[in-house]
């Protein structure tokens, strides 16, 4: 019966500890894309401007 219960706790600990690393693998992902994409908008406007002017 104990073993089942133990069995049940490292379950959970498990899955919240998975949960915590997908949920901050995603979250730098994702700011990892928004830092590229404003970079790139940048560059893109500047590289703009030096050919219009």
């Amino acid at each position: 019966m104990l073993r089942i219960i133990l069995s049940i706790v490292a379950a959970i600990i498990l899955i919240v500890v998975a949960v915590a690393i997908v949920r901050s693998v995603v979250s730098m992902v994702l700011y990892g894309l928004a830092l590229l994409l404003i970079g790139y908008v940048v560059w893109y406007f500047l590289s703009g401007a030096k050919r219009s002017g």
